[in-house]
């Protein structure tokens, strides 16, 4: 299980959270077609408990659950 977390300050301009998101999206994206050129199995989840200790500037965005 991976899951995949944006770390930002508080009081971040809105366009910078944006390009962050973007980011992440990409991110996100490059895990995917790795995964699927590697022939592992799984599917994107958002789960509501994660982890229990993280960073507070940190924020969960969405989880690979392997199959």
């Amino acid at each position: 299980m991976f899951h995949f977390f944006e770390q930002h300050k508080e009081g971040l301009a809105a366009g910078e959270e944006a390009i962050k998101e973007l980011d992440l999206g990409i991110a996100v994206i490059h895990f995917h077609q790795t995964a699927l050129s590697l022939g592992l199995r799984g599917h994107f989840e958002q789960m509501m408990d994660v982890i229990g200790d993280v960073p507070s500037d940190w924020h969960y965005h969405i989880s690979w659950v392997m199959e």
